[in-house]
């Protein structure tokens, strides 16, 4: 089984909804940062009504995971602020390898690794922490509690419980960035480039899965 380590951006305002013009802008900031992935392919796709079932390799319980398997024509950044309009259940993805000019992290590796550099919009809150990670939630906690995948201890991070939207970092490779007491540990370039792309702070945590 393959395992892969995702660090995620979350806005420390869970009812956050970005306009396409920001998702835009985010990914040309990264492009213009040299951050993005390298020989990048990007794809959205968005929600048919359709689930499957699914288990979490956290928890081992069976959860009903939604497709997202409409193809939308989005094949550069500059058609975003069309295609994204009135949709509100999508995900995007800038596929690629790494590491780029400005990486997100130093991994103990030499070589090149698959990267993906992700947008995530739900309409209902998304659950954040491990144990439930993308689960809708009507009620959801305002911290999230993220298994530190170096230590294997449960770290909680303020507003960071749950989410409309979210920033992903996708790393194969086995690859994992060194972990403390806090996923607060991404490049802080990239992290202020996203929030000046959509205007609000984030808080980081992370999956091993």
């Amino acid at each position: 089984m393959s395992l892969n380590y995702t660090h995620l951006l979350i806005p420390r305002s869970p009812t956050f909804t970005p306009a396409p013009d920001q998702i835009a802008h985010f990914f040309e900031n990264a492009e213009k940062l040299g951050a993005a992935p390298l020989e990048a392919v990007l794809s959205a796709t968005a929600f048919i009504g359709e689930f499957r079932t699914s288990i979490n390799p956290a928890t081992g319980r069976a959860i009903s995971v939604p497709r997202y398997n409409k193809r939308l024509q989005i094949r550069t950044v500059a058609d975003m602020q069309g295609g994204l309009q009135a949709i509100e259940d999508f995900n995007i993805r800038m596929s690629g390898t790494g590491p780029p000019a400005l990486p997100a992290f130093k991994f103990n590796f030499q070589g090149s690794y698959e990267f993906g550099l992700c947008c995530y919009r739900r309409p209902r809150s998304a659950l954040m922490s491990t144990d439930h990670y993308q689960e809708p939630s009507d009620s959801p906690p305002a911290s999230g509690k993220f298994l530190n995948p170096v230590s294997g201890d449960n770290i909680e991070v303020p507003d960071a419980g749950s989410a409309k939207f979210w920033v992903a970092l996708e790393f194969g490779k086995f690859l994992v960035p060194a972990i403390g007491s806090s996923f607060e540990i991404i490049n802080p370039v990239i992290l202020r480039s996203a929030e000046d792309a959509f205007g609000v702070r984030f808080a980081q945590g992370g999956h091993y899965d």
